[in-house]
């Protein structure tokens, strides 16, 4: 990994909850520049500004919990359940020891990158090596790795005769001014004059391309802009920042689109539509610099050196639709669909109050293209909502929502942050979410989290940017439903009143150390419980005793049993009846193995009465009164995806077969 002071704290704090085994991870020596058969990259380090080092150093304190921490291993129970010995033990480890001593530094550098693709060797003139009277063999490979070579009759033949000329690899630059504080120091530093037009040595030693992470307020700034046009007009310049706004990728569109065929109110188009700016491209246009905002898929030819290739993501909206109603049965299928929709909606009496639920994230463990880690907003009214867990990328899922404009309304809306347990999967876009809301409003939200991710966001806090004055922590411990007297402390009462709720209680659940679930009362006696990650769990059935809505993890399809005991997680069924022994009024199901991407496989009927069950999707917004219409909108899905739902079908035979075999070779 390459990067400034403190990127291995950062992997050091983050490896606990991300499994990283058995990748290792190697640091790079910013002292040297890195080599491999491709292209060599040196390092140019910037300092802080002084006005910006004052600011660090005023806010660096320590407090009383600032000592040794233990390493937790929040992966601990799969390897011993695997058979395998856990190396770790909860107690403080020299990593922590170390990482507790970063606490007293704040990083001051940023690190931009020069990448200098090799050049391309000349190649062997064939008839020029025949003329001169070279015969074949290792002889030709010494000339053309630039040797002169003595023929038997004592000619000499140059290298340079038989071999054309090696072509320069193109350099291109790396950098991010974080903000206006930064730019004098950027703009004077003199490791970038070799770079530029009247102070570079050699022609290809200008830079082709300098990518660009600062925001548009450096970009637009009088001095940077001097500062680009020193490269001169032959370098182009790529801004790759917040404000470019594009497509993320089709499938994600494509499926949105299908989605809202079925229904429109639960399956909304996303705000974010990429839109021209025409102001900015207006500046552009005027600009002599050679400036791109560039967009996804966008690629750059740097060998063979052809340049710019303004490739985009396509959206096809009436291909996507063709391509549904191509399935046999289905213009039917939504027919009957909207029939019983029409009639349960004259019923339910249906309006847009709250709570509404937003899904930001329903799938597990990592990203795929349809669906994001774990996260959903509750809106409980229009100035007032929570996040109940926040993977990777949670903030942009937001924004991707919402659009940029609203976006700001809902992150300002968001009056606490709750956490079930550290995996990655379900936290790691905490720091993103607290950033963008810092933007719209000072005000502290309240992280209902682990006790055990302070010592994290102290580190991030200490050493790379200010986040602790963005929240007020309580711990999960502190709501425990079976320890009523901490639940007078007067920062849980300021958090029943800031989201008007009547109560908020927490329950340990059978996942990693520290994992708990929650159940969450509103002042007007909606009840909605949430598990976490968890094994079906007794504690948990208590605490979501007759709720109004039991949000269920569901990773594992029926038949993966003892997978699911090795992981701690649910299967489909094992979650259902969860919410059947809670007499919960409605079960929605969520955080499912990626290997569910487009459908997950829901248990055969039985017993089960699916009237009162829902499946998850990214970007599914419902009301309260909506949720009965997921049973009735579901057969429509599983048509729609019928393909994958065989697939998934296929493999479970597969898999079943294989079961048997290996059973009765060991009778």
């Amino acid at each position: 990994m390459h990067g400034s002071d403190g990127l291995s704290d950062i992997v050091k704090a983050t490896k606990d909850f991300v499994n990283l085994n058995p990748l290792k991870v190697n640091f790079s020596n910013k002292e040297h520049p890195f080599e491999d058969q491709t292209m060599s990259v040196s390092y140019i380090e910037i300092k802080s500004p002084v006005s910006e080092i004052d600011n660090i150093n005023d806010n660096l304190y320590e407090s009383e919990d600032d000592g040794p921490i233990a390493m937790i291993n929040y992966y601990e129970y799969e390897e011993n359940m695997c058979g395998k010995k856990s190396v770790r033990s909860n107690i403080p480890s020299q990593e922590s020891l170390n990482l507790t001593e970063s606490l007293k530094q704040r990083i001051d550098t940023v690190i931009t990158f020069v990448c200098k693709i090799h050049p391309k060797v000349g190649s062997l003139n064939k008839e020029k090596c025949d003329a001169k009277g070279v015969p074949s063999g290792p002889i030709l490979g010494k000339l053309k790795k630039g040797e002169d070579v003595t023929l038997p009759d004592g000619t000499i033949v140059r290298s340079i005769d038989v071999v054309s000329p090696s072509e320069p690899g193109p350099l291109f630059i790396v950098t991010e001014c974080p903000n206006e504080n930064w730019i004098d120091n950027f703009v004077q530093n003199s490791a970038f004059f070799k770079y530029q037009q009247a102070t570079a040595s050699k022609k290809e030693e200008v830079a082709s391309y300098i990518i660009h992470f600062s925001p548009n307020s450096v970009i637009n700034h009088p001095k940077y802009k001097e500062w680009m046009h020193k490269f001169g007009p032959t370098t182009e310049h790529l801004i790759i920042n917040e404000d470019n706004q594009d497509y993320a990728s089709e499938a994600m569109y494509k499926l949105q689109h299908q989605l809202h065929l079925v229904h429109p109110s639960i399956f909304p188009f996303s705000s974010n539509q990429p839109l021209l700016q025409k102001e900015n491209v207006e500046n552009e246009m005027k600009s002599d610099l050679a400036i791109r905002k560039m967009k996804t898929l966008n690629t750059v030819h740097l060998r063979p050196f052809s340049g710019f290739k303004s490739t985009e993501v396509e959206i096809d909206k009436n291909k996507y639709l063709e391509e549904v109603f191509s399935i046999e049965g289905f213009e039917s299928s939504l027919e009957k669909m909207k029939i019983e929709i029409q009639a349960e909606t004259s019923l339910l009496k249906l309006n847009n109050e709250y709570p509404k639920l937003l899904m930001l994230g329903t799938g597990s463990s990592i990203p795929n293209k349809v669906r994001n880690t774990s996260g959903m907003i509750l809106q409980l009214n229009e100035n007032c909502s929570i996040i109940l867990d926040c993977g990777e990328g949670t903030a942009g899922q937001i924004i991707r929502f919402f659009g940029n404009e609203k976006a700001g309304i809902i992150f300002k809306s968001i009056k606490a942050i709750y956490v079930s347990h550290l995996h990655a999967d379900h936290h790691i876009g905490l720091i993103g979410i607290l950033k963008q809301r810092e933007r719209f409003t000072k005000e502290k939200l309240f992280l209902v989290a682990p006790e055990e991710i302070k010592f994290y966001l102290k580190l991030y806090d200490r050493r790379f940017e200010p986040i602790l004055n963005s929240f007020r922590l309580i711990s999960n411990k502190e709501l425990l439903h079976d320890n009523p007297l901490k639940l007078d402390l007067p920062t849980v009462n300021e958090l029943y009143e800031a989201l008007g709720l009547s109560n908020m209680k927490t329950c340990k659940v059978k996942h990693c150390p520290s994992a708990y679930g929650v159940a969450i009362t509103t002042k007007d006696g909606l009840k909605i419980s949430y598990s976490g990650d968890t094994r079906p769990w007794e504690e948990f059935i208590k605490l979501s005793k007759n709720s109004n809505l039991l949000i269920h993890e569901a990773t594992m399809e029926d038949g993966l049993e003892q997978e699911a005991k090795v992981k701690r997680h649910s299967t489909m069924s094992e979650a259902v009846n969860v919410g059947v022994q809670a007499e919960a009024d409605f079960i929605l199901l969520t955080h499912f193995s990626q290997r569910y991407s487009k459908i997950p496989m829901l248990p055969e009927a039985g017993d089960i009465d699916f009237s009162r069950i829902g499946i998850a999707f990214d970007f599914m917004y419902v009301n309260w009164s909506q949720l009965k219409l997921l049973p009735i909108i579901y057969p429509c899905i599983e048509l729609m995806f019928g393909e994958f739902r065989q697939m998934l079908e296929e493999r479970a035979v597969k898999r079943e077969l294989k079961r048997n075999e290996m059973e009765s070779e060991n009778l």
